[in-house]
């Protein structure tokens, strides 16, 4: 009786030092995770894009380093990221291009100026949409009622409500004539006829006919489609790879794609081998062997936390929102939990507001 009391009361010690320990580890871990690196006063933090990020004060708007420095003073009215050295930003109702130090290059009136995309950017006014190039020069007329950055040397543009692509020079390489479209991704673009989707070369040739529902870009040589009410993926000659069982499916990343099968998300390979099994709530691409994945915690709200590509948690599911850019060509992603943060795929804070 003696030795049994002794094992038990052995039992419960060895059991509290374990618990112990995995509180200790836990909150040495949360503790890194929030002591940021470095402090920036602001409401609001967008992501990194050619290593500087969007900071919004006072509904005025600036640029940071990933050091928290701010570089491009905070004082516009709108602002968009940066991409290939150049930002546009809106100043006293006029659009203005600036470089990296803050300089003016070009000045114009317009009502929208995005981000520049094989340097040219989109802009639009009275609901007209052209291009400029990297001076600010009109390049493409604000002829189109709808537009999309140039992807692979064209550019989708909608005129009368039919869906087309005109290249850089502004000469229009495939008639508008689609019910809609995306841009080309790997060479093919998705387009819309009689409410079926289907997939055009560069040259404006059928070859995938129009048969699903719904499709999505080519990316890592794979295309999501659906057929009926279930999603599978096709290759570029149109032979379906992985066969139509899910519920919903997005881009394949790294080798990995996030689908919806049963009753949560996971993540399938190229053979549709699952690879992180069925949990999640929600699930985000791959970039830079991290992912953002989320769970229900509270009511409808879904928190985000850190996986790595074994499906191994980084990060607990405290983040409230996240960025989708998170980690894209950087690495580091913006996520909100009490306040907007930037952490690094270790999930220790970088940057946070205060």
């Amino acid at each position: 009786m003696k030795k049994k009391v002794k094992f038990i009361i052995l039992t419960l010690f060895i059991i509290l030092i374990v618990i112990t320990i995995f509180l200790f580890l836990a909150y040495q871990s949360n503790k890194k995770q929030e002591n940021a690196k470095y402090k920036v006063e602001g409401d609001t933090l967008y992501w990194f894009s050619d290593g500087l990020a969007l900071i919004e004060r006072d509904k005025k708007y600036g640029y940071i380093d990933e050091k928290g420095n701010i570089v491009i003073p905070i004082q516009y009215e709108a602002a968009n990221p940066f991409s290939e050295g150049l930002a546009g930003v809106l100043t006293n109702n006029q659009c203005n291009i600036i470089d990296k130090n803050g300089d003016i290059i070009s000045s114009f009136e317009c009502d929208y100026i995005g981000t520049y995309s094989e340097n040219l950017a989109l802009i639009s006014k009275d609901d007209k949409y052209g291009f400029i190039d990297t001076e600010g020069n009109i390049v493409i007329d604000l002829e189109y009622d709808m537009a999309e950055d140039f992807s692979e040397g064209l550019a989708l543009v909608e005129k009368d409500d039919k869906y087309g692509f005109i290249d850089q020079s502004g000469n229009v390489v495939i008639e508008p004539q689609y019910e809609s479209a995306s841009s080309f991704s790997e060479g093919l673009a998705a387009v819309e006829k009689d409410q079926k989707i289907g997939y055009i070369n560069k040259d404006g040739e059928v070859v995938i006919d129009f048969k699903y529902a719904t499709g999505e870009s080519f990316s890592e040589g794979l295309a999501a489609v659906r057929e009926g009410e279930k999603l599978g993926y096709i290759n570029k000659d149109g032979e379906v790879v992985i066969g139509f069982k899910y519920f919903t499916g997005k881009d394949f990343s790294e080798g990995l794609a996030a689908v919806y099968y049963d009753r949560g998300y996971g993540y399938i390979n190229k053979k549709g081998e699952v690879i992180i099994g069925y949990q999640f709530s929600e699930a985000l691409e791959f970039h830079n062997g991290v992912a953002f994945v989320g769970k229900i915690k509270t009511g409808d709200e879904i928190s985000y936390g850190l996986i790595n590509k074994k499906g191994k948690q980084i990060t607990d599911y405290q983040y409230s929102s996240v960025y989708l850019q998170g980690f894209l060509d950087t690495d580091l992603a913006t996520v909100k939990d009490t306040s907007y943060k930037v952490i690094d795929k270790k999930g220790n804070v970088i940057i946070s507001l205060k």
